[in-house]
């Protein structure tokens, strides 16, 4: 496996060209910069300024590719009813779409039967950059990983095309 090295990572959204893809299939993720404020937002104390503080370091990144003319599309596979996780991001994604960001919803349901996911939660960078996130059996994002495989670069080109148009656009879908 060839790993990302943290400036690889921190890297990605200023080396790509045209489009960089992100799918999401997982109900529930354990990050540690949002403990705090999913501890927050459930306790109905997470406050709008708070929000806009805490999205603001992914936001700058987003601003600038999209001000660039570069495409940022985040498609998530959620299960319906939604988790409180789920409606966390739900929330807060107004944010990535002031940014520039093209974010969708895909009820799982709605996935074709017989669609092949890849293993994983991934980016992809112009067609030809694969990343997957690796996640440990507690939702914990551990690494993310450069798959080099035509093959597997061609099935997420595949199901990205196959879904995306079957997706809700953020703006249109209310979770369940």
């Amino acid at each position: 496996m060839e790993w990302l090295t943290d400036e690889e990572r921190q890297g990605l959204f200023d080396t790509f060209e045209r489009d960089a893809f992100h799918l999401e299939m997982r109900d529930v993720y354990r990050v540690e910069d949002e403990v705090e404020p999913l501890r927050k937002w459930r306790q109905g104390v997470w406050t709008e300024e708070e929000a806009a503080q805490w999205w603001e370091p992914w936001l700058v990144k987003m601003r600038k590719a999209t001000g660039e003319g570069r495409t940022v599309r985040r498609l998530r596979i959620v299960t319906e009813p939604i988790t409180d996780y789920t409606r966390f991001l739900w929330e807060g994604t107004r944010f990535n779409v002031s940014a520039g960001e093209d974010v969708r919803w895909l009820p799982r349901h709605l996935v074709p039967e017989g669609t092949v996911l890849p293993p994983e939660d991934v980016w992809l960078f112009d067609d030809s950059r694969l990343i997957f996130n690796h996640f440990d059996e507690r939702a914990l994002s551990m690494r993310m990983e450069r798959v080099r495989d035509p093959e597997m670069i061609a099935l997420v080109v595949q199901v990205r095309d196959a879904l995306w148009p079957l997706a809700i656009p953020h703006e249109e879908y209310r979770p369940v």
